[in-house]
Protein backbone atom coordinates (compact mmCIF):
# COMPACT_ATOMS: atom_id res chain seq x y z
CA UNK A 1 0.00 0.00 0.00
CA UNK A 2 1.69 3.37 -1.26
CA UNK A 3 0.54 5.16 2.38
CA UNK A 4 2.55 2.66 4.10
CA UNK A 5 5.50 2.89 1.46
CA UNK A 6 5.68 6.38 2.22
CA UNK A 7 6.67 6.21 6.02
CA UNK A 8 10.15 6.63 7.13
CA UNK A 9 12.28 3.95 8.66
CA UNK A 10 13.38 6.04 10.75
CA UNK A 11 12.27 9.03 12.46
CA UNK A 12 13.51 12.28 13.68
CA UNK A 13 14.16 12.18 17.90
CA UNK A 14 12.48 15.33 18.04
CA UNK A 15 9.52 13.72 16.18
CA UNK A 16 9.38 10.98 18.30
CA UNK A 17 9.54 13.12 21.25
CA UNK A 18 6.99 15.35 20.20
CA UNK A 19 4.27 12.63 19.59
CA UNK A 20 5.00 11.03 23.00
CA UNK A 21 4.22 14.01 24.51
CA UNK A 22 1.05 14.20 22.58
CA UNK A 23 -0.07 10.54 23.46
CA UNK A 24 0.30 12.19 27.11
CA UNK A 25 -1.65 15.02 26.57
CA UNK A 26 -4.04 12.99 24.92
CA UNK A 27 -4.28 9.79 27.87
CA UNK A 28 -4.52 13.54 30.18
CA UNK A 29 -6.98 14.77 28.30
CA UNK A 30 -9.56 11.99 28.22
CA UNK A 31 -9.03 10.83 31.53
CA UNK A 32 -9.91 14.39 33.11
CA UNK A 33 -12.20 15.36 30.70
CA UNK A 34 -10.53 18.21 29.23
CA UNK A 35 -11.42 18.39 25.83
CA UNK A 36 -10.40 21.37 24.83
CA UNK A 37 -7.05 20.21 24.80
CA UNK A 38 -7.56 17.46 21.36
CA UNK A 39 -6.67 19.59 19.32
CA UNK A 40 -3.10 20.18 20.41
CA UNK A 41 -2.99 16.13 21.67
CA UNK A 42 -3.97 14.76 18.06
CA UNK A 43 -1.19 16.88 16.34
CA UNK A 44 1.02 14.10 15.27
CA UNK A 45 4.83 14.48 13.41
CA UNK A 46 5.09 10.43 12.91
CA UNK A 47 3.10 9.09 9.66
CA UNK A 48 0.21 12.38 8.49
CA UNK A 49 3.49 14.55 7.20
CA UNK A 50 4.53 12.03 5.37
CA UNK A 51 1.27 10.13 3.88
CA UNK A 52 0.36 14.19 3.11
CA UNK A 53 2.71 13.94 0.16
CA UNK A 54 0.02 11.26 -1.11
CA UNK A 55 -3.43 13.57 0.15
CA UNK A 56 -2.67 17.23 -0.51
CA UNK A 57 -6.23 17.68 0.20
CA UNK A 58 -5.03 17.14 3.90
CA UNK A 59 -4.20 20.39 5.43
CA UNK A 60 -7.55 22.28 3.89
CA UNK A 61 -9.90 19.12 5.91
CA UNK A 62 -7.75 19.53 8.80
CA UNK A 63 -8.52 23.66 8.79
CA UNK A 64 -12.25 22.85 7.77
CA UNK A 65 -13.25 20.77 10.86
CA UNK A 66 -11.24 23.29 12.99
CA UNK A 67 -13.08 26.11 11.81
CA UNK A 68 -15.55 24.50 12.05
CA UNK A 69 -15.77 23.40 15.62
CA UNK A 70 -13.89 20.09 15.69
CA UNK A 71 -12.02 19.74 18.94
CA UNK A 72 -9.19 17.82 17.42
CA UNK A 73 -8.94 16.00 13.75
CA UNK A 74 -6.53 13.21 12.79
CA UNK A 75 -5.84 11.31 9.57
CA UNK A 76 -6.88 7.65 10.58
CA UNK A 77 -4.80 4.81 10.29
CA UNK A 78 -3.46 4.95 6.60
CA UNK A 79 -6.33 7.15 5.65
CA UNK A 80 -8.15 8.36 3.81
CA UNK A 81 -10.37 8.35 6.42
CA UNK A 82 -9.94 11.71 8.67
CA UNK A 83 -11.83 11.63 11.99
CA UNK A 84 -12.95 14.70 14.01
CA UNK A 85 -14.02 15.13 17.07
CA UNK A 86 -16.66 17.04 18.56
CA UNK A 87 -18.81 17.20 22.15
CA UNK A 88 -22.16 16.94 20.41
CA UNK A 89 -24.24 15.67 17.52
CA UNK A 90 -25.20 19.11 15.77
CA UNK A 91 -21.04 20.60 15.93
CA UNK A 92 -20.44 16.69 14.84
CA UNK A 93 -22.27 17.31 11.47
CA UNK A 94 -21.46 21.17 11.09
CA UNK A 95 -17.61 19.72 10.90
CA UNK A 96 -18.60 16.61 8.78
CA UNK A 97 -20.28 19.05 6.57
CA UNK A 98 -17.23 21.55 6.61
CA UNK A 99 -15.06 18.92 5.46
CA UNK A 100 -17.11 16.91 2.93
CA UNK A 101 -17.28 21.09 1.53
CA UNK A 102 -13.42 21.39 1.85
CA UNK A 103 -13.06 18.25 -0.47
CA UNK A 104 -15.55 19.03 -2.55
CA UNK A 105 -13.86 22.18 -3.35
CA UNK A 106 -10.60 20.30 -4.04
CA UNK A 107 -12.82 18.54 -6.55
CA UNK A 108 -12.80 15.11 -4.74
CA UNK A 109 -15.98 13.06 -3.45
CA UNK A 110 -16.57 11.27 0.00
CA UNK A 111 -18.81 10.45 2.38
CA UNK A 112 -18.97 11.51 6.10
CA UNK A 113 -21.00 10.12 8.92
CA UNK A 114 -21.38 11.03 12.54
CA UNK A 115 -20.76 8.31 15.13
CA UNK A 116 -20.80 8.09 18.71
CA UNK A 117 -17.45 6.95 21.05
CA UNK A 118 -17.85 3.65 23.06
CA UNK A 119 -17.16 4.61 26.68
CA UNK A 120 -16.76 0.62 27.18
CA UNK A 121 -14.29 -0.97 25.23
CA UNK A 122 -13.68 -4.01 23.28
CA UNK A 123 -16.35 -6.55 24.06
CA UNK A 124 -16.64 -10.61 22.94
CA UNK A 125 -19.71 -11.05 20.93
CA UNK A 126 -19.14 -14.39 20.13
CA UNK A 127 -16.93 -16.90 21.05
CA UNK A 128 -15.41 -19.70 18.25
Amino acid sequence: MKARAVLPSAVPYADAVFNLGRVALLVAALATGQIHCLKVAMQDRLHQPYRQQLMPWLPKVFDAALQAGALGVHLSGAGPTVAAWCDDRQAAETVAQAMWQSLKDEGLNGTWRVVGLDAHGATVIQRS
